[in-house]
């Protein structure tokens, strides 16, 4: 299991055995943020909400579905690469 503090790291105050799909995507889109190094959008994260919800309709439970959220990010070509303008050969501030 996830020590107390690695579970304040990815629940952030949500209990859990009684998070609702809501605070799924809250937490989601809170993770994206650290795992892509940048503030992110509704829509960049759009691809993943969706393969969380539908765990959710699959009958998953609330940690199930956000584990498998956060896989997919995890998987990202966003979390995997450093993105950068091929036309500078520079990367922005929130690559480096």
């Amino acid at each position: 299991g996830l020590t107390e503090r690695q579970q304040a790291l990815v629940y952030d105050g949500v209990d859990p055995r009684h998070g609702t799909p809501g605070d799924a995507r809250r937490l989601l889109h809170q993770f994206a943020e650290r795992a892509f190094r940048r503030p992110t959008t509704v829509a960049d994260i759009a691809r993943y909400q969706a393969v969380m919800d539908a765990q959710f309709a699959a009958g998953d439970t609330f940690q199930a579905a956000l584990k498998v959220g956060m896989q997919t990010i995890l998987c990202a070509p966003e979390y995997l690469f450093v993105e950068h303008d091929p036309t500078t050969a520079r990367a922005d501030n929130f690559a480096i």
